[in-house]
């Protein structure tokens, strides 16, 4: 029977709290779990007043075997731990604890997922980088040695977690690509929690024609907010009916594209800028569609949380987007990132509230019970337990 486990993440910061890391956390901590955050210890961290134990180590302690073998749990749940993270699986391993991968990925890791066809590839970074990806990624030997020292931590770990059923086949597909099938058995979809604040409360008695955008608008390669101007001017243009409100950081970059635009939206496009996540979900209650038009994401929490206030999501036809709209239950996914498809998807929706075809309340009730944060630490141990 688990009754402790410790999580690293190397990479934490106080603002984690409120995403999956935390909520994984407290999710374990209801369940009578006792659980303990390792992470390098940094500046963000000298104020920091967690509510639950974190150790700060140093670089060296992490592939210190004494290090792992003076932890309490015999399970540790290591974010993104591929590649670099080869001394610390060996210090694990001869320590005698178990690894939970956790990926926080859409399964696009290796070749040819991760090559000329992945949105990823083609929007991130510079052009020289993206050049300098397209030789890299072009010389077998290269991705070979790349995806092998990956495998090995794969291969090190006793279970894998990945957050949509769509990126768990990409997996799949890389696997077997790569002649490790074997690693599908031990590979499970976990998708990320979400604090209690969206599942849990009531819903608004009626939802206005209302679209939400929620974003960190200044990080244009993944967001997109090309796309989700054109998109609703597009669409409130035709459909008068219906106002839009942005949210989130970069609101300067939203505006100057609006201004591109000589159309007769008047104030039906309202930039609300970085919310709070109680005043979010305020707008999320009421709203009827969540747009998210990115070109990649790895799971996508802001769209959660949206089906979680009962709102339909539509978007790119992204891994977890695919997973979250519930195959036309919960929302749409477009066919592909072109602007008229996206275009298609939004106005289908806006088409199936009009015809009563969305039920606000079943959306939010099934994926409440599905992200509370105690049904995916619930998960998690079972998993533990399993390995």
């Amino acid at each position: 029977m688990i009754k402790e486990i410790s999580i690293f993440f190397e990479q934490f910061e106080p603002v984690h709290e409120i995403k999956d890391t935390g909520q994984i956390i407290f999710g374990l901590i209801d369940v009578g779990i006792k659980v303990e955050l390792i992470t390098i210890n940094k500046d963000c961290l000298k104020r920091y007043r967690p509510l639950f134990p974190v150790i700060r180590a140093k670089i060296g302690d992490l592939t210190d075997v004494g290090f792992w073998e003076r932890l309490e749990s015999d399970t540790i749940i290591f974010y993104y731990g591929l590649r670099q993270y080869k001394k610390h699986f060996q210090a694990i391993k001869a320590a005698n604890k178990k690894i939970i991968i956790k990926l926080d990925s859409d399964g696009r890791l290796w070749y040819p997922l991760h090559y000329f066809r992945s949105q990823r590839f083609k929007h991130a970074s510079g052009l020289f980088r993206r050049l300098a990806r397209a030789i890299k990624w072009s010389m077998p030997l290269w991705r070979k040695n790349i995806v092998r020292a990956d495998f090995k931590q794969l291969e090190m770990a006793d279970a894998i977690i990945i957050e949509s059923p769509e990126a768990r086949n990409n997996l799949i597909h890389l696997y077997d690509y790569w002649n490790q099938p074997e690693l599908a058995e031990k590979t499970y979809v976990v998708p990320h929690p979400l604090e209690p604040l969206f599942t849990s409360g009531g819903l608004a008695p009626e939802k206005e024609n209302t679209i939400i955008a929620v974003g960190r608008w200044n990080y244009s390669e993944a967001k997109n907010p090309k796309l989700l101007v054109k998109t609703l001017v597009n669409f409130l243009r035709s459909k008068k009916d219906y106002q839009a409100k942005i949210i989130g950081s970069g609101d300067d970059v939203i505006r100057k594209l609006l201004d591109k635009y000589e159309s007769d939206l008047g104030d039906r496009v309202k930039i609300l800028g970085h919310l709070t996540h109680n005043q979010l979900q305020a707008h999320l209650k009421t709203a009827q569609i969540f747009f998210m038009p990115s070109r990649w994401e790895s799971f996508g929490l802001a769209a959660a949380e949206a089906v979680c206030c009962g709102c339909s999501i539509v978007g790119t036809p992204l891994e977890p987007l695919k997973y979250l709209s519930g195959q036309g239950f919960s929302g749409e996914t477009a066919a592909d990132f072109s602007l008229k498809a996206v275009s298609s998807a939004l106005f289908l929706a806006a088409d199936k509230w009009e015809h009563k075809e969305y039920n606000p309340e079943e959306i939010a009730n099934f994926w409440r019970e599905k992200l509370d944060r105690k049904t995916i630490a619930q998960e998690i141990i079972q998993i533990a337990e399993k390995i």
